[in-house]
């Protein structure tokens, strides 16, 4: 098994050989290096330069000769923690490993060139492997040819290396990456920088203080030469050769040859230290107690210096990219221990391996601790107050682990997308942000058991992730240094654990150089938010297991094997047994195979594979099918006792790239994807157990199949759950510096050697953590972070782990096919997709890894998305921007219970805290911050469906579009609508259609088609079984066809009353059935229809282009369009007719964008049609249509258009034709920023009441129609920083009826709305015929709403049913049909609980009998 080491075991064996350092009272004593003699394991012969002391000399194999200095090798520390350079000393070069050549060879020694560093992986005392730190899964070899060459495909001894000690020693060399006192020769004195120093003070010369970081100096690669840096106050030692040659401190610059200092080395351990200027050398020197000078002089002693390597002081690591880890485990898969089977298969993790465990040798560290709040580093508890073993913290607060300390209250939540909130000057994090703290620091403790017999076991502690940088003691004992929000963080605390109470100390910073690395688009938050526990193992133990299997062509036969690291740490001699156990899905054991450990003394580690070959009758794992078989790995004593037993869940399945496409299993997959984020609308970035499985579930019930883990990885529990319900995972690493590439570009710290390791690391703790999951089925490098040095060895260092495709987005951007197995685009338009799914870059699978942006009323266009991927050469698929909305409740709401403002959540975004922010940017999702399904989210789980219907002529083909699933799993389900009404119903035994296939199936509709009706057929395809996810009868996949279209309106009624015309005051026409009276501009000053008010007076109807929604505004700006409706002129004329009962008004209105001609037709028996004429005069409008205003207490409707959620030209494939009920109150939509909403489009008729005195307004149409109605006024949405508690409900009612609203889009990030949805360009017109019904004239209540009502009530959070026939059923249902409660009718009422649900729209289906009636209401 190849793994990555932080030289971890080298620093306890090599490094007190390798520097020494002593304090003596008239001064220090120059550090010094071994010299070793290098022999390869494999042949017995000594790496050398051939005693050649130039260029490009070979590395060679030679025999033993202790006279040769070729044979010689100092080992050099880089700037890169934990990365060596092999240098001669006699020759002064370094091994060079010279890919570009082939095989390595000697060159001059540049400590910042990553083809000669090297990292060290102990395998046992003095053996080592040398791994090229760059892509450390390439190793140093013997070749069979003899000679030395850099490789992937060599293993045991040809890689393996013994170190000799010569007995030599040499001067260590200021050294890139070390911190060092530097003393002169002469008073041995050194460089100090006085208490207070800053920028533009002197550096002096005074007498050695130990501890003084005032006279440590940070070492640096420069241009050309080394950089000092104190780390007192970091500036750099500046010569000021270009001035009075008075050094100083001034900001580190590398191209400034003021501070480039050159090591010209003297002898006897000493160097002269100088600058170049104008061609001439300035050298350092010292006087004892005063400033240092720069000379041209060489001198004598007092220009002679020495070097002394100390440590660096802690207050250094938070702002040093070098130093991420210290003490910290190296990455492993997650498995938790257990001292028997028996322990293990009781526990419940065993089944559902997310839970927490119950009887495993694990302590979970969740819950209360003691918390201590500064806002300032200089300001954080210490030794005496804090970390020491016996410190008393019960004063402070207590906090909850896991949680964010910014939702406890504590600092400030910040949302940043593209910045950063520190000034970007890495790694330095400097705060910008007012109101915040410098760098705050968060002190946790609390104290623990230590369970039985722990003591005689290896314990570990766990973090699952911490934001973003922590110190860690225990019982008063320094453990570890850890960095990074999201990857796993474990240390070894065996050492400082006792019986009995323990206490653990963790401190940690909001903000710390692995911030550059995190700059991801979210609320930004600190502290403990994932998971702590400990587990404790053997001291020998199985310490990291991989699995991989190979299948045969059909997929259900071949191989597994279980790769096994076997931990001996404390290196004495043991003999273990490991045993793997494979258990099918079912229980039944297949297979069970041993392998026997024998760790001689001093062996550390031991490497072990235990193969099954020859498996057959196998289930494939796959996102339809998700088979999962159980490992056991049991590791046994001499004696064959249990000592370890844990269990790893694994699904056989094959991933590869073929042709240009995906294939899993060998079929052509379609990822059907969403982008996700953790985030909770209490907890913030600290997501529960509990909202993951919700998310999962409703990715499920909505047809989605993919996950990008956008961008840093889960907890581990979650891509159980991933395993388990079966989804598709593109993991992607912790890497984000937006900021950085943006602003730099190919300048980044991507393209930085000394951010190296550290993008590494995240990247391969990721891999070692999940790879042994079968839902991760791609491995993501970051996300907008460049191209660089940095990714050319995280995707050869991923490579090298695993075998899964890797992606990375930035090299497509760049138009390259480099580091990355995919072309991968964000947010393109359709004509970018079109190319690129025919001809993509290196013929490689072309994929949308953000698109669809959801922000707001967003998601249009996606069908046409999927017309194009679908069926194309490379396209396969892509993940919409994003999954859930980020909202946040505000922290002091939650402190002070206040959760709700004005009826509405008090959730706040962007905009409520300091920035630099982009506002509600921040709210993306496809549903909601509580996770309630949303009507963009219906129109995904339409598009994404798996099945292809097809009807003509009365044929019913339906096309399996799974790739393993045969449709005989579930009932197809059919209605038939007449004018919006159920009149026929029926279920349907799917035959056999096998994936990819085609079938006719009969559905036996019998219906007879009236003339002059509209007949509907609808379909919906529902699961024969229920799954975990979802009910049965659960539909999957649902369409709608035309049986027969609509006819224009029949001729109005009329009656025997003749209309009375005056022209007198504007014009107006009644009778006792209506008065109708216009103004001189055509606007409307009284409309009652048989006693019954129609609209307000005002100006209105009027054209109006106010339309704004969030995709109108790129990336968080406010472009709102219009805010106003007026209109130029108008005239109005009228015509009465012959028989005086009808009486045609023309209003003609001028209108800058669009003038419009409104053609009344008054009817004698109070019936109005308004026919409407629109010339548009652009096409940049957002609406053609007009703006209406209706009564106070006209509240309750039926409709009949596309519902029952609102949908729009270009989001309308998941909204069909029906008669729905609804009020005007339930057809808010709750986006996190208000805008407009509710559209419903082919409006054929609805039915206004007022439920009060059972008044109605009913209006049918003639052409396209759609409309909304609303208590708000839109024009109140033109606000930046708005909440829906913001808004000012009113009684009246504002309507839009509209003949087209232009298409949604993807505007707020990615491409606008496409030209094929713009409004028209040419005249087009519609008509409204309007009438009424006087309720107190009829005596009938409630007209068109059915005989029941509908009532939600918010105290005790349940709907109410009421007048209810006595056979009569209620089913409730979300967006996408997924039921959330049901109930008969008894006594004529029934009542549906929904406590346990968000607050959201619903939908109630109310039966009786052949009726069926759907009415939406909202939870408020």
């Amino acid at each position: 098994m190849k793994r990555i080491s932080r030289l971890l075991s080298v620093v306890f064996t090599l490094v007190a050989c390798l520097f020494t350092t002593t304090a003596h009272a008239e001064g220090l004593e120059p550090s010094a290096m071994t010299i070793y003699r290098i022999e390869s394991v494999s042949n017995g012969k000594f790496l050398s330069n051939g005693d050649n002391v130039n260029n490009d000399a070979r590395i060679v194999f030679a025999n033993n000769n202790a006279s040769s200095a070729g044979q010689e090798w100092a080992l050099y520390s880089t700037d890169v923690d934990g990365v060596i350079i092999l240098v001669n000393p006699t020759s002064g070069k370094a091994l060079d490993m010279a890919p570009g050549v082939g095989y390595p060879v000697q060159w001059n020694y540049e400590p910042a060139n990553p083809n000669q560093q090297f990292k060290l992986i102990e395998v046992e005392p003095d053996v080592y492997k040398l791994a090229n730190a760059a892509n450390p899964y390439q190793y140093l070899a013997a070749a069979s040819n003899g000679y030395p060459m850099m490789s992937t495909s060599y293993s045991g001894n040809a890689i393996l290396f013994r170190f000799h000690d010569t007995g030599k020693r040499q001067a260590l060399p200021p050294t890139s990456g070390k911190t060092f006192v530097i003393s002169n020769v002469a008073n041995k004195e050194v460089f100090t920088a006085p208490e207070g120093s800053g920028l533009a003070d002197y550096v002096y010369s005074k007498p050695y203080v130990e501890g003084d970081e005032g006279q440590m100096w940070k070492i640096s690669s420069g241009k050309d030469a080394l950089i000092f840096t104190v780390h007192s106050c970091d500036l750099s030692l500046d010569m000021f050769l270009n001035g009075d040659r008075t050094p100083l401190l001034y900001t580190k610059d590398t191209e400034n040859y003021n501070q480039n200092v050159y090591a010209e080395e003297v002898g006897d351990g000493t160097f002269r230290l100088y600058g170049i200027y104008e061609n001439t050398k300035y050298y350092l020197k010292s006087v004892a107690g005063q400033q240092l000078v720069a000379t041209a002089d060489k001198g004598g002693d007092e220009t002679k210096f020495f070097f002394t390597e100390v440590p660096a002081p802690l207050g250094d690591y938070w702002e040093n990219q070098q130093i991420f880890e210290e003490n910290k485990e190296a990455a492993h898969a997650t498995f938790i221990p257990y001292t028997s089977t028996a322990a293990m298969k009781e526990d419940a993790n065993y089944k559902l391996p997310w839970l927490t465990p119950e009887k495993a040798d694990y302590l979970s560290l969740n819950g209360t601790w003691k918390f201590n709040f500064v806002k300032d580093p200089s300001a954080r508890p210490k030794e005496d107050t804090f970390w020491g073993d016996d410190v008393d913290v019960s004063a402070w607060d207590d906090i909850d682990v896991p949680s964010c300390w910014e939702m406890k209250g504590y600092d400030l939540p910040l949302y940043v997308n593209v910045e950063y909130a520190f000034h970007n000057n890495p790694p330095y994090v400097a705060n910008k942000v007012e109101g915040v703290g410098d760098n705050p620091v968060g002190s946790y403790r609390r104290t623990f058991t230590l369970p039985e017999g722990w003591d005689a076991k290896n314990v570990f502690l766990h973090f699952d992730g911490l934001y973003s940088a922590a110190f860690v003691w225990v019982n008063g004992k320094y453990v570890g240094y850890t960095q990074g929000g999201n990857n796993d963080h474990e240390f070894d605390i065996s050492a400082h654990v006792r019986t009995g109470e323990n206490n653990i100390c963790v401190q940690v910073f909001r903000w710390s150089d692995a911030s550059y690395l995190e700059g991801q688009d979210m609320f930004h938050m600190s502290g403990l938010h994932r998971d702590v526990y400990l587990y404790a193992t053997p001291k020998t133990f199985v310490r990291d297991h991989y699995i991989t299997s190979t299948l045969n062509s059909t997929y259900n036969g071949g191989s597994m094997n279980v790769a096994l690291e076997v931990d001996n740490r404390t290196a004495v001699a043991a003999s273990k047994s490991i045993e793997a156990e494979l258990i099918a899905p079912d229980g039944t054991v297949v297979a069970t195979k041993s392998v026997n450990v024998d760790l001689n003394e001093g062996a550390k580690v031991k490497e072990c594979n235990i193969l099954f070959d020859g498996l057959s009758s196998l289930q494939a794992w796959t996102a339809e099918t998700p088979n999962l078989y159980t490992v056991v790995v049991r590791q046994k004593d001499a004696d064959g006792n249990e000592e370890m037993v844990f269990s790893t869940k694994y699904g056989f399945r094959h991933v590869e790239i073929k042709n240009g496409v995906v294939l899993i299993n060998g079929q052509r997959v379609y990822f059907k994807g969403v982008n996700n984020q953790d985030t909770h609308p209490l907890h913030g970035r600290a997501i529960d157990m509990a909202t993951m499985l919700k998310d999962v579930e409703l990715m499920k019930q909505a047809n989605i199949n993919t996950v990008r883990t956008s961008h840093y990885p889960r907890q581990a529990k979650m891509y159980a759950m991933f395993d388990y319900y079966g989804l598709y995972v593109m993991d992607e690493a912790d890497v984000e510096c937006h900021k950085s590439w943006s602003e730099m570009k190919k300048n980044s710290i991507s393209n930085d050697p000394t951010w190296q390791a550290q993008y590494v690391d995240r990247t391969v703790r990721m891999v070692y953590r999940d790879r042994n999951h079968p839902s991760v089925v791609f491995w993501s490098l970051g996300n907008e972070s460049g191209v660089g040095v940095n990714f050319d060895a995280t995707y050869s260092a991923v490579k090298a782990l695993d075998s899964r495709p890797v992606h990375y987005e930035g090299y497509s951007n760049e138009n390259s096919a480099n580091n990355t197995d995919f072309d991968s685009k964000m947010y393109p338009n359709l004509s970018y997709t079109q190319s690129h799914c025919t001809n993509s870059i290196g013929g490689e699978p072309f994929f949308l890894c953000e698109y669809a942006h959801a922000m707001g009323n967003a998601v249009g266009n996606l069908q046409d998305y999927w017309d194009i991927i679908e069926g194309s050469k490379y396209g396969i698929g892509g993940c919409i921007w994003d999954w859930v909305d980020q909202s946040i409740y505000d922290p002091q709401a939650i402190k002070n219970g206040q959760l709700e403002k004005n009826g509405f959540p008090h959730y706040t975004s962007g905009y409520d805290y300091p920035g630099p922010h982009q506002g509600n940017f921040v709210n993306n999702g496809i549903i909601t911050a509580d996770r309630a399904w949303t009507a963009k989210l219906t129109e995904v789980k339409k598009v994404y469906q798996y099945v292809k219907f097809t009807y003509s002529n009365g044929n019913l083909t339906i096309k399996n579009k799974y790739n393993f699933i045969n449709l005989n799993e579930f009932t197809l389900r059919y209605a038939v609508l007449c004018d919006g009404n159920v009149v026929d119903e029926g279920n349907v035994e799917m035959p056999s259609v096998a994936p990819g296939a085609t079938k006719a199936v009969q559905l036996g509709v019998a219906t007879e088609l009236e003339s002059g009706k509209e007949y509907m057929l609808n379909l919906e395809l529902l699961k024969k079984d229920a799954e975990i996810w979802c009910e049965e009868g659960y539909p999957m996949a649902t369409e709608q066809f035309v049986l027969q279209a609509r006819t224009s309106l029949a001729a109005a009624p009329q009656s025997s009353e003749i209309l009375t015309v005056d022209k007198s005051n504007g014009i107006s026409v009644t009778n006792d059935n209506i008065s109708f009276k216009l103004d001189a501009q055509g606007f409307v000053t009284e409309w009652i229809a048989n006693g019954v008010q129609v609209i307000e007076p005002g100006k209105y109807p009027i054209y109006s282009n106010i339309r704004w929604i969030e995709n109108e505004s790129p990336y968080g700006e406010h472009v709102f369009g219009d805010n106003s409706a007026s209109i130029n002129s108008a005239t109005v004329t009228s015509a009465l007719s012959g028989d005086g009962k009808t009486c045609n008004i023309t209003v003609n209105v001028q209108h800058g964008k669009c003038p419009y001609v409104i053609t009344y037709t008054v009817y004698s028996s109070g019936v109005v049609d308004m026919k409407v004429d629109y010339s548009p005069k652009t096409n940049a409008l957002r609406r053609v249509g007009l703006d209406m205003l209706f009564p106070a207490g006209y509240e309750n409707l039926e409709y009949y258009a596309k519902g029952p959620w609102e949908n729009y030209i270009d989001r309308q494939t998941g909204s069909f034709l029906g008669r729905y009920t609804t009020t005007v109150d339930d057809m808010f939509e709750m986006y996190a920023h208000p805008q407009s909403h509710g559209n419903r489009m082919a409006l054929r008729d609805f039915t206004l009441w007022n439920p009060e005195n059972g008044n109605a307004i009913k209006i049918e149409t003639e052409g396209e129609v759609s409309f909304s109605l609303s208590h708000y006024d839109q024009t109140q949405y033109l606000v930046p920083e708005l909440h829906p508690w913001d808004l000012k409900k009113d009684d009246v009612v504002y309507a839009t009826f509209d003949y087209m609203q232009r298409g949604i889009g993807n505007g707020s990030c990615g491409p606008g709305t496409e030209y094929k949805y713009y409004c028209p360009y040419s005249p087009v017109s519609h008509k409204l015929r309007i009438s009424t019904i006087n309720g107190e004239e009829t005596g009938i209540e409630n007209v068109g709403i059915g005989a029941c009502g509908v009532e939600y009530d918010a105290t005790s959070q349940q709907v109410r049913f009421y007048g209810l026939p006595a056979d009569a059923e209620v089913t409730v249902v979300n967006f996408g049909g997924v039921q959330v409660g049901k109930a008969a009718a008894a006594g004529g009422e029934a009542t549906v609980a929904l406590s346990a649900q968000p607050k959201a729209p619903y939908i109630a289906i109310i039966r009786s009998g052949n009726n069926v009636r759907s009415h939406r209401f909202i939870k408020w």
